[in-house]
């Protein structure tokens, strides 16, 4: 994993990040996500050290970590097809996580079925063209008059996701997998947001904070 050098210098870029005081001062979620990430990233170098202790628990902890991520916010779910992709821990470690997501969604889903839907999924489907957003769609939008097609974060999202799988790498390169599950969880979220119909500077400090976690993460000394 990464040397203490590369750890020391990732945590002052992330404490020193010209937009994570404004993060905090508006209190976005994204400061919890970068948490869980934080913790999903501790206990898988756990698992994939030489000598791993506890195997059980630390599955367990980065499957609640996974579960909180994806049921603090609508938009971390869709990265569950790369921690899919993981040798060895993968299928549990999703599974964890819809389960336990599920298990924390389950009251208020039973409390109204139908405004749970509404207000966690049809309210950002059905909102309106915003020109304020930070993305390619927004700026097309503003430019031209005229919407580029709304399936265009997903495409390139699906391309994004296809190209990880196929340079995944193997059960026994343990060094490398966490690594390339925050640098495609990052480059995955930033293709997504970029042809989004809104983005805003939140959910790029986010894709930030993914891309310093693959730095602390990376086998490489440089």
């Amino acid at each position: 994993f990464a040397t203490r050098a590369v750890c020391e210098w990732t945590a002052l870029l992330y404490l020193f990040h010209p937009r994570w005081s404004l993060v905090l001062e508006q209190a976005w979620s994204e400061s919890v996500l970068a948490l869980w990430a934080a913790l999903i990233a501790f206990f898988l170098s756990r698992l994939n050290s030489p000598s791993p202790s506890k195997t059980g628990w630390t599955l367990a902890g980065a499957g609640f970590s996974c579960a909180m991520l994806i049921a603090s916010k609508q938009y971390p779910a869709i990265l569950l097809p790369l921690f899919l992709f993981l040798p060895r821990y993968g299928v549990r470690l999703a599974a964890m996580a819809v389960i336990g997501a599920g298990a924390m969604a389950l009251p208020f889903v039973l409390w109204d079925p139908r405004e749970f839907f509404k207000d966690t999924l049809l309210l950002f489907v059905q909102i309106a063209d915003r020109y304020d957003g930070l993305s390619l769609y927004s700026a097309w939008r503003w430019c031209t008059g005229t919407s580029l097609s709304g399936y265009a974060s997903f495409i390139g999202f699906a391309l994004v996701v296809a190209t990880a799988w196929r340079r995944r790498p193997n059960q026994r390169a343990a060094s490398e997998q966490i690594e390339w599950l925050f640098l495609s969880c990052a480059t995955a979220l930033l293709v997504f947001f970029l042809f989004a119909r809104y983005a805003y500077l939140n959910y790029y400090w986010f894709v930030s904070v993914l891309l310093l976690l693959a730095m602390t993460t990376s086998p490489r000394e440089s």
